[in-house]
């Protein structure tokens, strides 16, 4: 048997849309302070409230990012996973809406769904180039995290033909 691995997870990184809501945050608070003397108290209380909302919403961007990392990849990279080998079986292409397809499969009674809700794991789903086909024997690593099986580690396993 020969392994070739084809994909491996990655230390992500922050998506673009929570450091600007973050950069937002901060520049909407620095305002309120800096402003707040000379501003009617309408505007005060307008501007405290937005920052207050982007304030939470910025500390639940930067909360889920790092419970995640700790959560899947730290552990990854420590070699604390589960790990599956087997044939794709029951792979079945689901249109979810015009721009959202989902796949699923199992691997010997273990399921996987793609694309996975998080950062580290693998999520090419076949129309957008993946590589996961019913029928393939594969060995994939994976970490339970939130109601899903992360994958991170994908290995196509061909047989020696020596």
């Amino acid at each position: 048997m020969i392994a070739t691995t084809v994909y491996k997870a990655t230390m992500s990184k922050p998506s673009v849309i929570g450091l600007l809501l973050c950069a937002v945050t901060i520049a909407m608070i620095v305002v309120v302070i800096v402003r707040w003397k000379r501003s009617p108290a309408a505007w005060r209380v307008f501007f405290t409230l937005i920052s207050a909302v982007l304030l939470i919403c910025s500390i639940s961007i930067v909360y889920t990012y790092i419970r995640e990392y700790r959560s899947v990849f730290l552990p990854y990279k420590r070699g604390d996973y589960l790990e599956v080998d087997g044939v794709v079986r029951n792979y079945e292409k689901r249109t979810i809406n015009q721009t959202h397809e989902q796949n699923d499969f199992e691997i010997d009674n273990v399921e996987f769904q793609l694309p996975g809700m998080s950062e580290y794991g693998y999520s090419l789903t076949e129309s957008n180039g993946g590589i996961i086909r019913e029928g393939m024997h594969l060995r994939i690593k994976y970490r339970f995290f939130r109601y899903e099986n992360v994958i991170l580690e994908i290995e196509i396993i061909e047989d020696d033909e020596s």
